[in-house]
């Protein structure tokens, strides 16, 4: 029964006995003979099935003619019974004159547990003597050379795979050898501690500890952390640091099994804020929200405003630029969303330099556009101009918006900053009276200023000043 179709010019005895899990397909791939063997570890086998109903074929992969194993030559070849997942058959593949197909394959066994799982012993197995020999020798080209060229090239490949997994990777990695050299970074860690990518391979424990050093917060006592005996404490340690910006990195140590030392570096800058962001919002959430707002909006300016101040500007991504193009973005955004209202702009200082975040100086600027023009409903001019100033001292530029609107009494403007509070009472204007706090606190984190003047029935007027990015930097 599983002898038939042997191939021409072979004993059939003599070829059971040399591949006992040998597997003959006809052109059409379905199974014309199998060995004794392989009917013992799978006896759902049945001559003239498809074997695509007995095995995924998974190299050459996807393979479903006869030509797709000619096409694969002298490659492995592997299959899995779906019938019983810890049954893989690996070997070769030959195809014959009559245009049959003759797998010569041998289960893959880890163990004589997994042998005797598949109800399998060693009289199964066959020996080796002459047959196997001459048939594997018609199978096999490679020569133990081109194996070992094979198995290093592989080896090439995974240690590129890893290095381009920690090159991507945002937590830094630095490692050590046991004579304490670094031999390895990634960019995570080169960007953390500002170290040059040519120079940082070769430094010694005390030289990156040194560049630590230099970057910490003055104002946190820290211990050293590059050091022979960090491996010594398992504990995560959190450094607080000054340069390029503050945050808050978490470090850990492991001593490797050759005796060298592995640091690893992870930025925890937002999760140690987390939690204070979310009281913080919520505590004003509790305190505020005590009426039902207008909208969904209400909460993402509050949202905005617990993380601007939670963060403290260490998120602010600031570009030195030119004033003209920012006020442009800002009006341009604003001027279709009003047909009764015209901007009138006094561009006088286009070319001033500003060192701030695109974003949060457009969003500053477009709240006090959009108020304009809200408080201002029966249309008209709003006048943008600038105009030279000082902050704290410094050189800067203001930002100048006139509205001909309905104004604000003393009383009311000296409370224009606090949150929720709306000037109009009536609730006739949109608004959530969270803006001109979001206002402030952005120029203030800039190192700016905002001032309002208004009177009842004139308008108001509202000036954001910004220090010349020249000043900000040097300071």
């Amino acid at each position: 029964m599983a002898e038939a179709g042997t191939p021409p010019g072979l004993d059939g005895a003599a070829f059971a006995r040399a591949f006992p899990f040998h597997l003959r397909l006809d052109p059409q791939l379905c199974i014309s003979a199998f060995g004794a063997s392989l009917a013992v570890a799978l006896p759902t086998l049945t001559l003239t099935d498809p074997l695509t109903r007995h095995f995924e074929v998974r190299r050459p992969r996807d393979a479903c003619t006869v030509e797709h194993f000619r096409a694969h030559g002298t490659h492995l070849v592997t299959l899995r019974a779906l019938e019983r997942s810890d049954l893989i058959l690996r070997g070769s593949a030959e195809v014959l004159d009559d245009g049959s197909l003759l797998l010569v394959v041998s289960p893959v066994l880890q163990s004589l547990e997994a042998m005797h799982s598949l109800g399998l012993d060693y009289s199964h197995f066959a020996r080796h003597d002459g047959v196997a020999d001459m048939l594997l020798l018609a199978r096999t080209s490679q020569t133990s050379v081109a194996d070992a060229q094979r198995l290093a090239e592989r080896l090439r490949a995974h240690t590129a795979r890893l290095d381009t997994i920690l090159e991507l990777g945002q937590n830094g990695v630095a490692a050590f050898d046991a004579e304490g050299v670094l031999r390895h970074t990634n960019q995570a860690l080169r960007d953390m501690l500002q170290l040059p990518s040519a120079d940082a391979i070769g430094m010694t424990l005390a030289q990156l500890e040194q560049q630590l050093q230099r970057l910490l917060d003055p104002g946190r006592d820290t211990a050293a952390v590059f050091v022979e005996d960090a491996a010594a404490n398992s504990e995560p340690r959190e450094l607080a640091m000054a340069v390029p910006r503050p945050a808050v990195l978490r470090v850990r140590s492991r001593r490797a099994p050759d005796g060298g030392l592995v640091f690893y570096l992870r930025d925890v800058t937002a999760e140690s804020e987390v939690d204070r962001m979310k009281s913080e919002f919520l505590s004003t959430a509790a305190h505020e929200l005590r009426t039902p707002m207008v909208s969904v909006y209400g909460f993402t300016e509050l949202l905005d405003l617990a993380r601007i101040e939670a963060r403290q500007g260490r998120d602010l991504k600031r570009h030195a630029q030119a004033l003209g193009p920012l006020l442009r973005l800002a009006v341009d955004g604003m001027a279709g969303r009003s047909e009764s209202h015209q901007f009138i702009v006094n561009l006088d200082h286009a070319d001033a330099h500003l060192l701030v975040d695109t974003e949060k100086f457009v969003g500053a600027l477009t709240n006090v556009l959009a108020n304009a023009v809200k408080y201002s409903p029966a249309g008209g001019e709003v006048r943008v101009q600038t105009l030279d100033g000082l902050v704290i001292g410094q050189p800067a530029v203001g930002i100048r918006v006139t509205d001909p609107g309905i104004g604000m009494t003393a009383e009311q403007g000296a409370r224009i900053f606090e949150r929720f509070y709306r000037a109009d009472p009536s609730g006739n204007i949109p608004g959530t009276g969270l803006g001109m706090s979001l206002v402030r606190e952005i120029t203030s984190l800039h190192g700016g200023d905002v001032t309002v003047e208004s009177q009842p029935g004139v308008g108001t007027t509202v000036t954001l000043w910004w220090p010349l990015s020249g000043v900000l930097q040097g300071s």
